[in-house]
């Protein structure tokens, strides 16, 4: 596995790239219920209704020299069909397009910050793969510096034993004996930490076996950096998926107060009534027979609570534009102050390179030369204990120096916003 290697499956497998996904596809969910809304209602309806009988209607002749005139009571049995349409022009002339264009930039807003969180999960994941290089050398090296001292304890005792190695020697063998296996305790404790981490970051399963698959001791051509602080700075301002999505998000929020102050205004609505019934109650007088009717007007409507909703509404879609500019204002200088810390990391790590392999050389040659001496009897036991500690230390240095190295190039670019690739 190399970090590119762990960033595109961290990247890929994202809890919380995941949970941004949901809210995208709810923001599309938003967009699809603007159409709706907007759409002109239709309403079926079907009923039956049964009356109770009531006595006739008469009414006596003025004359008297006919019969009252008694009234049919009308059928008892009422059926109605019926379809009514309502055509929101308020929706049209005022709102549709502007939500629809809101809804919109909300939906890209989602989409951006899914690919901001995949990006940072896949940032995240190669710095935890060099952290687990880091300390899956530091493991090597404390068996090697362990093997060293073991070797070096038996050298002393066999020395001791036909007395040409004093008592304190012998002490001073065993005591960075048992501080070399403290070591090698330590480096497994941190290497299955460090193990954990990336897979947790990677979701690896615990059968799966994870091998180092990138040489973090070669030179690489990212060590470099050409640009100066400001030209990055506005590299970052163009790139970052975050800052596009605070715009995005911001742009949805204007819409929306456009959207809810026209809320207050009267409400004009088209609408159309079919009727098929039996009897139908606009026929006079009423038979038991099917009959249709239908009627079309428009209504302006109006009230006080729109105007209570509109204004509270329009406020707090303000409000929460101006939350989202001020977190703009704070990513931003975030950002900032990460580009400033990890360029100037990615300046310091090159001349640590540079100075930890001279210094790596320079033990390496000091323990060759003090293995000489002790050879010939013009070295101590502590002196030769000393050059093997100082060697494994050099190499450490070396180690960490090309891993921050590393690790400095992931953090800068991540805050410039070059891995916005990786965000899908």
């Amino acid at each position: 596995m190399t970090a590119e290697d762990a960033g595109r499956r961290a990247a890929e497998t994202s809890v919380q790239a995941a949970v941004e996904r949901e809210k995208v596809l709810s923001t599309q969910n938003d967009r699809a219920r603007v159409v709706w809304d907007a759409l002109p209602k239709l309403s079926l309806t079907a009923q039956y209704t049964r009356l109770s009988p009531i006595g006739a209607a008469s009414f006596p002749d003025p004359t008297g020299a006919n019969p009252p005139t008694v009234l049919p009571t009308g059928p008892l049995d009422n059926y109605l069909l019926s379809a009514n349409l309502t055509v929101p022009f308020t929706e049209y002339l005022l709102r549709m397009a502007t939500a629809l264009r809101g809804a919109g930039e909300n939906e890209e807003a989602a989409a951006l910050t899914e690919r901001a969180t995949r990006a940072a999960a896949a940032a995240g994941a190669k710095l935890a793969y060099y952290d687990w290089v880091r300390a899956r050398l530091q493991r090597v090296l404390a068996e090697q510096a362990r093997d060293q001292a073991k070797g070096q304890l038996q050298r002393v005792e066999a020395l001791h034993s036909a007395g040409r190695a004093a008592e304190a020697d012998l002490q001073q063998a065993r005591a960075f004996q048992a501080d070399a296996e403290l070591g090698v305790s330590q480096a497994d404790t941190l290497q299955a930490i460090a193990e954990q981490r990336l897979r947790s970051a990677v979701h690896a399963p615990p059968e799966e076996q994870l091998s180092v698959g990138e040489n973090v001791l070669a030179p690489f051509p990212g060590a470099d950096e050409g640009g100066n602080l400001d030209d990055l700075y506005r590299e970052a301002q163009s790139q970052r998926l975050e800052l596009k999505a605070f715009d995005k998000g911001s742009a949805a929020l204007d819409r929306l107060h456009s959207v809810e102050k026209t809320r207050a205004l009267p409400r004009l609505d088209g609408f159309g009534t079919y009727t098929y019934a039996n009897p139908n109650q606009r026929a006079f007088p009423q038979t038991n027979q099917w009959q249709d009717s239908w009627q079309i007007g428009l209504a302006l409507t109006w009230s006080s609570a729109d105007l209570g909703t509109s204004i509270t509404s329009a406020e707090s879609a303000r409000s929460q534009r101006q939350q989202l500019l001020h977190q703009r204002t704070l990513a931003l200088e975030g950002m900032q102050l990460d580009i400033t810390s990890s360029y100037r990391a990615l300046a310091q790590a090159r001349v640590n390179v540079v100075t930890a392999e001279q210094g790596e050389r320079a033990a390496v040659a000091a323990l060759d030369a003090r293995t000489r001496l002790a050879e010939q009897g013009l070295a101590t036991t502590l002196e030769l204990l000393q050059a093997q500690t100082a060697q494994v230390q050099a190499r450490l240095n070396l180690i960490n120096a090309h891993i921050a190295l590393r690790v400095a190039r992931v953090q800068l670019d991540h805050a410039l916003g070059r891995d916005a690739g990786q965000g899908g």
